[in-house]
């Protein structure tokens, strides 16, 4: 009886789901645990309660936001990864790679100029690793926005659906799809905003990346206490860093007196 059932339950989940692309079976699987989600949650809350309600709504909303993700994910890759058989898309993302590096730099100089106070163009070596270390940021801006014009693109002037051998999907496919697209989106502005935050790991990692690469415990100037690090910036000045309180601040670099180490006790400002 176990394996009839088995064997018919096997035979239903074929028939429905065979013909279909691959996209819009992860489509179909999102329709069908919306609609179990449905009963269940009506059976849950008249027979079990609220507590097991909230549970069954965590995890089925899961299940469909998963399923109508990658749907769209692949239903797009598809898309997009004919165009880099397109000469003219090679040339111009070799363009775009390029500004895109620019652009890492400008957010690696103005992560500086806001963290030390002072001209990025000062401090060369933790610009150019944090140009490397931004690359992440700027290509997660880049393709949100490639995927937006894309996907605007292919609504309104080019159409996703051509006849082909596949079997043809019902129309609550272009819900699950806006819904996976929009989950899309919302996981790169969340990506995004990860680095903007100041108290990120990727903020954590710049700010240690600028100290560790341009500011250091020795020093040829006299007026640096024992517990501060120093990175000279030309012209006679110095950016000092206190990492009791850490804080930057700048001065004119007072040269030791002949015969005394620089960084003495006797001669340090406070």
């Amino acid at each position: 009886m176990y394996n009839r059932i088995k064997y018919l339950i096997l035979e239903k989940i074929e028939a429905e789901f065979s013909g279909y692309a691959l996209h819009d079976k992860f489509y179909k699987a999102g329709m069908a645990s919306f609609l179990i989600y449905m009963v269940m949650a009506i059976l849950t809350l008249v027979i079990a309660g609220q507590e097991y309600f909230d549970i069954i709504v965590k995890t089925f909303a899961l299940i469909i936001v998963c399923t109508c993700t990658i749907g769209a994910a692949i239903e797009y890759w598809i898309k997009i990864k004919g165009l880099f058989e397109k000469t003219w898309f090679k040339w111009g993302l070799g363009v775009i790679s390029i500004l895109i590096y620019k652009y890492s730099e400008s957010q690696s100089d103005d992560f500086i100029n806001k963290f030390t106070g002072i001209d990025p163009a000062f401090l060369p070596a933790a610009s150019s690793v944090l140009s490397a270390v931004y690359l992440p940021y700027s290509w997660l801006v880049s393709v949100s926005l490639f995927l937006s014009v894309y996907v605007l693109s292919h609504w309104l002037f080019i159409p996703f659906e051509k006849s082909d051998d596949k079997r043809p999907l019902e129309d609550y496919k272009y819900v699950m799809r806006f819904m996976g697209l929009m989950v899309i989106f919302i996981a790169a502005i969340n990506l995004t905003r990860f680095f903007e935050d100041d108290e990120s790991l990727a903020s954590l990692l710049a700010k240690e990346i600028i100290i560790r690469s341009e500011y250091f415990p020795k020093s040829h100037c006299n007026n640096i206490s024992s517990n501060e690090i120093s990175a000279d910036i030309g012209r006679g000045y110095i950016s000092v860093f206190n990492p009791a309180n850490s804080s930057f601040r700048t001065e004119k670099c007072e040269l030791a007196i002949a015969g005394q180490p620089a960084n003495s006790p006797s001669n340090t400002n406070e």
